[in-house]
């Protein structure tokens, strides 16, 4: 499939090749439930200048999905749209051109998987930063409880030179 922002006519993301694992069970009473999603070769094209900010989009994103103040979510809550045993990524790309900066980065993901867990989430993302010549390798294991909104993780980032930062705020 392939998804465009408004007022562009390229393609800002494309994903070639999906799996997607059913639940026979499921089948025999006439519905759909995936236990397993996996995107093959997805690629995401982003731009950043003082109109299109992908971090702001993303944190208004993250914030329109808070729980109202005063509200504790629970481990239903948080996994009931995820009654998938896995969500995965392989081989995905991620461009970002910095108009104002005048730069480019790489994220050449190799692996990043996410499954529930008996605490909530369970994750990892092996992945390849590029900006330039500099390239970094970057390593995340991780696992995030919702009932204590609790996020544990190892990261690991390899090669990875102060200049790719350069800029940036």
């Amino acid at each position: 499939g392939r998804g465009r922002c408004r007022g562009t006519r390229r393609a800002t993301a494309t994903v070639p090749r999906a799996a997607i694992m059913l639940a026979p069970s499921a089948l025999l009473t006439e519905r759909v439930l995936p236990l397993r999603v996996e995107m093959i070769g997805p690629s995401i094209q982003l731009l950043r200048d003082r109109e299109h900010d992908p971090i702001r989009i993303l944190k208004e994103w993250l914030a329109a999905q808070a729980f109202p103040a005063g509200s504790e979510p629970t481990e239903e809550d948080v996994l009931a749209p995820l009654r998938l045993r896995e969500v995965g990524v392989l081989y995905a790309t991620i461009r970002l051109h910095d108009r104002e900066l005048d730069r480019a980065w790489l994220a050449e993901i190799k692996e990043a998987r996410v499954a529930p867990n008996p605490v909530g989430l369970a994750g990892r993302l092996f992945a390849r930063l590029v900006s330039g010549p500099d390239i970094a390798t970057l390593s995340v294991v991780g696992q995030y409880a919702p009932t204590s909104d609790q996020l544990a993780a190892d990261v690991s980032v390899t090669d990875f030179p102060p200049r790719m930062l350069a800029g940036l705020t």
